[in-house]
């Protein structure tokens, strides 16, 4: 494996151990949230398409369907926050074999998850959308998007860890690159299938399917293909027991909060189910704008997860302390920001997805009781990221779980039951972040006094070494 083993380096990838935090974090940042925004304005398309194409009824079906597929696939999408957090940390360190098998490990699993889950779902997806009480006018619709969206799981999986790869070591602008190529296919695939051919919510599914297959043979053409230790053999692919134990410490409780968050969507999902497709319609419409301000939000704080993994490993302490309270600052000035000015276009924005006056409402209606408040599940992330790239994985996914999944459960049966409204149940939102944001920091503020007060690595370190600006 000499060729993984090479100290080489591509000119990719980007040592966050030096320089300034605040650059690498914005740069990052840039990026990432580029890549994740082409990702949603790609699966936005799909819900443009249907709605102003297929009607309505398509749009809900779309829609209703992401809350049990995001349930399905998290658990094991967090593996491959576990496996960039010990590759990041491992580069950090210079352990370029600990690099190349967790880079091996990481794809292999991937694979293997992604057909485990691509079949299961596919198999059980009436049953499971029939338990969520899906409306009897989208049912059919909505069984047909689901099952084929399962076909491309597989193929997804191996994008995403392959992803993660590219970005534990600095790189974002690959990735970028194979979502603009995928992307445009898909977007122009839905066209033609649902305008041209007519196909409807199946033709958005089929396109996404092409789309994924490119993505993955991208990725992994990219990673076979690149210089340093991350390279990727195909023949050599294995899985490490060490390193799966390693990334399972970290990815599994990620993933798991993760499902538990699933969960809760789930369930608060039937209730809206509950209140009629057009409901759904508007509800699945300020969603997918949402997921807008979501992407820049979890960008910078992808960022804040990498600084700190690549500096736990050189044992760079103190820019460990710095990283978060930048990321906080950053995370909630431009996550509200942004809410604010989407709120302030609320009325085109929503129109461009249907243009039924009862299915606007219902989205402002939505967008009214989330989106000035959605920066405070931001920077309730920001404390979390930064817990599991400090090697903290259990507890972030404890306080989550029982802020988060707890409180909106309890609220189901206990505020909304007493006065089964929309406006009641979308309150549940901002008061579970902000409880959870509150238990998070402590939890932080505690682990922090643990942790060296001066660095490890070079004893000739001085301070102006560590710039933050």
């Amino acid at each position: 494996m000499a060729e993984e083993l090479s100290c080489t380096k591509s000119k990719y990838e980007v040592d966050m151990s030096q320089g300034s935090i605040l650059r690498h974090l914005v740069r990052f940042s840039i990026t990432v949230a580029l890549t994740g925004a082409l990702q949603l304005l790609y699966n936005t398309a799909d819900t443009v398409v249907v709605g102003q194409f297929a009607g309505k009824e398509a749009l809900a079906a779309v829609g209703s369907t992401s809350s049990l597929i995001n349930l399905l696939i998290t658990m094991f999408i967090g593996l491959s926050v576990g496996a960039s957090i010990v590759l990041a940390k491992r580069y950090g360190e210079g352990n370029l074999k600990a690099v190349s098998d967790t880079s091996h490990t990481a794809i292999t699993i991937s694979a293997i998850c992604g057909v485990f889950i691509g079949v299961i779902g596919y198999l059980f997806t009436e049953p499971m959308l029939l338990a969520m009480g899906m409306p009897a006018d989208i049912l059919d619709m909505a069984v047909l998007y689901m099952k084929l969206y399962f076909v491309s799981i597989p193929f997804q999986f191996v994008n995403v860890f392959g992803s993660a790869i590219l970005r534990a070591v600095g790189d974002t602008k690959r990735p970028l690159y194979i979502l603009i190529v995928s992307g445009v296919l898909n977007i122009i695939l839905n066209l033609v299938f649902v305008i041209v051919f007519r196909m409807g919510v199946a033709g958005v599914a089929w396109g996404t399917v092409f789309s994924s297959m490119l993505s993955a043979y991208l990725v992994l053409r990219v990673l076979t293909r690149t210089e340093g230790a991350i390279r990727i053999n195909l023949k050599k692919l294995h899985i490490s027991a060490r390193v799966l134990k390693s990334i399972s410490l970290i990815g599994l409780p990620a993933g798991l909060e993760g499902a538990m968050f699933g969960i809760s969507n789930v369930m608060i999902q039937a209730a809206i189910n509950s209140f009629g497709s057009t409901t759904v319609a508007g509800n699945s419409i300020a969603v997918s704008l949402q997921g807008f301000v979501y992407i820049l939000l979890q960008s910078i704080n992808q960022g804040c997860i990498t600084i700190t993994s690549q500096n736990m490993g050189a044992r760079n302490y103190r820019r460990v302390r710095t990283a978060p309270l930048l990321t906080a600052a950053l995370v909630g000035v431009s996550g509200f920001a942004l809410s604010m000015l989407m709120m302030a276009f609320a009325k085109p924005l929503t129109a461009l997805f249907n243009g039924d006056p009862q299915v606007l409402a219902v989205s402002l209606y939505r967008m009214a009781y989330t989106f000035p408040y959605y920066f405070i599940f931001g920077i309730m992330q920001t404390f979390a990221s930064q817990l599991r790239g400090m090697g903290h994985s259990f507890l972030p996914m404890a306080v989550s779980v029982t802020g988060i999944c707890g409180i909106r459960v309890g609220w189901l049966y206990t505020f909304f039951a007493a006065d089964p409204t929309l406006g009641t149940l979308l309150i549940g939102y901002p008061v579970s972040w902000a409880t959870t944001m509150v238990i998070l920091i402590v939890c932080y503020a505690v682990i922090l006094r643990k942790l060296p007060k001066n660095d490890l690595c070079a004893g000739l370190q001085t301070e102006i070494a560590y710039p933050i600006l």
